[in-house]
Parts: C-alpha cells; sequence; structure tokens
C-alpha cells in the first residue's frame, strides 16, 4: 500500500509545479493552477508579431490601470463589446494569472485561472494592452538569460546616481523581477515590465529596466554583455563591435552586422534580386538593404 500511495505521489508532484512571477514588495501573490506549457521561442514579452506563440502559454496581469492617456481600453469580459461599453476594473484581476486559449485579429481570449472566468484582451487597434501582461515563459527565459552574468555599464552621463560610475565598469546580474510599476516609453516604442538587480563590490546595487520588445528585446537598459560585447569586437572591430553589442544599427553595416545587432526580422520581402535589395521588417522598423548592405530605414 505505501509502495502504491509513493508512486502516486511521484507521478503528481511534477503537476504541482509551475513557474511564478516575482514581484518586488509583493507579499502575497495567487499561485496559478498548473497546466501544460508549449514551449516559449520568444526572447520578447508579447507584441503583435508573436501573437500565434501565446495559444497555452500564461499570462501575468501586472497593472492594475484601465484606459487613460497611456492605456486605451482594452480588456473586456465578452468577445465583442459595444463602442461605448467600459472595460473590466483592473483591480479585480491585478496580479492574477491568465492562461491564453486562442488568438485572432482581433483579441487573446484568457482565462483567469483563479476565477476560472474568460476575459477578452482587444489589440487590434491598441498595441499598448500588450504592456499590461507578462508572459510567464518569457520572464523565465531572462532569468537565464540575466542572472548570474557579467555586464558593461555603458554610460557615465545618465543620471545623478550614474555619474560617478566609468563607462564599462563591470557588473554582475543578481537578480530580475515584475516592475512594481510598469510603464510604456513612447519616445523608445518599449514597454519595461521587468528589472533586473545589478551589482558592483564598489558601486553597489542598481536596479535597471529590461527591454521587453524588438528591435532591443533581450537586453538591460545602459549595459551590455560581457561576453557578447568581447565577440562582437573581435568580430568587427571596436567600433561597429560595441555598436552592434548595443544593439544599435547604422547605414553601412553589413546584414550580417544587423542580425547579431537586432536578431531574425519578422519579415524579409524581396524587391530586386538583380540589385540584391530587400526589406527586413522588426516591429514597425523597416530596413532596407542593396548588395548586402545597409542603405536605409524607416520607423512607422
Amino acid at each position: 500500500m505505501n509502495k502504491k500511495l509513493l508512486f502516486v505521489l511521484s507521478m503528481l508532484l511534477p503537476l504541482a509545479i509551475n513557474a511564478q512571477i516575482k514581484v518586488l514588495d509583493a507579499n502575497s501573490m495567487p499561485k496559478p493552477q498548473p497546466k501544460p506549457v508549449p514551449k516559449y521561442d520568444s526572447l520578447s514579452n508579447m507584441y503583435l508579431q508573436n501573437l500565434n506563440q501565446l495559444v497555452g502559454q500564461t499570462l501575468f496581469l501586472n497593472s492594475n490601470k484601465g484606459a487613460s492617456y497611456s492605456y486605451r481600453q482594452s480588456l473586456y469580459d465578452k468577445p465583442n463589446p459595444d463602442v461605448f461599453e467600459k472595460e473590466v476594473n483592473f483591480n479585480t484581476y491585478f496580479h492574477h494569472y491568465f492562461y491564453v486559449k486562442s488568438v485572432n485579429s482581433t483579441y487573446v481570449e484568457l482565462v483567469d485561472t483563479t476565477l476560472n472566468k474568460t476575459l477578452y484582451l482587444h489589440h487590434k487597434y491598441n498595441d499598448e494592452c500588450f504592456g499590461k501582461f507578462l508572459v510567464v515563459g518569457y520572464y523565465e527565459k531572462m532569468k537565464k538569460e540575466f542572472i548570474g552574468k557579467s555586464f558593461y555599464f555603458l554610460s557615465d552621463e545618465t543620471s545623478d546616481n550614474y555619474s560617478k560610475i566609468p563607462a564599462m565598469t563591470i557588473f554582475k546580474c543578481t537578480d530580475v523581477y515584475a516592475s512594481p510599476s510598469p510603464f510604456i516609453a513612447f519616445e523608445l516604442g518599449n514597454f519595461f515590465l521587468l528589472k533586473a538587480t545589478v551589482e558592483n563590490p564598489k558601486y553597489g546595487k542598481l536596479i535597471v529596466n529590461v527591454i521587453s520588445r524588438p528591435p532591443k528585446s533581450n537586453t538591460l537598459s545602459e549595459f551590455i554583455s560581457v561576453k557578447d560585447y568581447n565577440r562582437l569586437v573581435k568580430k568587427y572591430g571596436k567600433v561597429n563591435g560595441r555598436m552592434v553589442a548595443e544593439h544599435s544599427i547604422s547605414i553601412g553595416m553589413t546584414k550580417s552586422m544587423v542580425l547579431d545587432s537586432w536578431g531574425d526580422p519578422d519579415e524579409i520581402n524581396v524587391t530586386s534580386r538583380r540589385t540584391g535589395s530587400e526589406q527586413w521588417i522588426y516591429g514597425n522598423h523597416y530596413l532596407y538593404f542593396r548588395n548586402g548592405k545597409l542603405v536605409d530605414r524607416q520607423v512607422f
């Protein structure tokens, strides 16, 4: 009898294990119900170009703000709300986990794993709504990507807090967690949903933003990975290598440099095989190549 009981417990134990989002200063949060989770293949949090990868994933609502100047109405309890209908009360679902049941061109169908209630995240005319949710699979990837790794500090003029830190000082990442106050940086076209703690023996701890969407996703604001920096400087030289390591691009760069800087594009369109002309699309960034070199860029 004891052997049978141990066998049953050993089969059930893995089902009870599930990823948990860490939020700074959050003492009590509901636990998500365990579900089979397909592999999350994106190095970005949710945005329009990777929505199809969300089916089966778990999202974490890390904002209790409804519609405002920075968040237009988006979350409803029905798939086709009336024009003047108000969205749901975000406080009701704050820090809840949601299973992604389906995705289409208008909304993401979500199931609250705490309340077992279906909600609909409308995104057709509003990709700002993605700044409210954190993909658990993305969060887990970022922890593995950053924690324990070393980074060069980029600038010594960003703020009073950083003014005494020389550029290229090495810090080590010790933690990654959900930002207690996520926000959209419109001038950067980015959402800051995660924060990271980096430490240096002389300069102590810094709290920095994790950039969560292309073209600079999978990076720490104001920092460069030491390993990536050294590899890219060796590959492209000091000037271009540093730009690539900083996830910056400039006219005249090769395809290889852009790939190392921004990763694979969402889409490639060949406009002329004779001249080797191509259009690479990264979210709302459009890059134009001719004979293997970047000749123009646009942002929409």
